[in-house]
């Protein structure tokens, strides 16, 4: 038996949005989920203790979403390219810290500087939060 695979973050929140298919949303829709899946990763980062599997899973998260928003932006659409490029580079120090505080884990285990990065990232994604609310 193939042991079933849980559901990433972003798809969660899709159909907790009555969205089957991100890919075939309205870019109304999906800038609204990717917004939902940004609070999403912001309550996972309250969590005081966060299992690595969980960090994957906003990192995976975080990266669809960047993903997500470069797509919406490069497209002609009705959604706001400006909360977009406004929080873009937010977003990808978010997710570089993110990826710093696991590789710290990984190596050197839940040091100073792990929790560190992970406050940052927890920052970073409340702000960017703030500015799309």
């Amino acid at each position: 038996m193939v042991p079933r695979q849980k559901k990433s973050i972003i798809d969660r929140v899709a159909e907790s949005q009555n969205v089957a298919d991100i890919q075939t949303a309205s870019d109304e829709l999906k800038f609204r989920v990717y917004k939902l899946t940004l609070s999403e990763v912001e309550q996972i980062l309250r969590a005081e203790d966060i299992a690595k599997a969980s960090l994957l899973a906003v990192k995976t998260a975080l990266n669809d979403i960047h993903n997500g928003f470069l797509d919406l932006s490069a497209r002609p659409n009705k959604v706001n390219k400006k909360d977009i490029n406004a929080i873009m580079l937010k977003l990808e120090d978010a997710d570089a810290g993110l990826e710093f505080a696991i590789a710290e884990l990984v190596t050197k285990g839940k040091t100073k500087d792990h929790f560190l990065a992970l406050k940052a990232c927890k920052r970073l994604i409340f702000e960017i939060n703030q500015r799309l609310a």
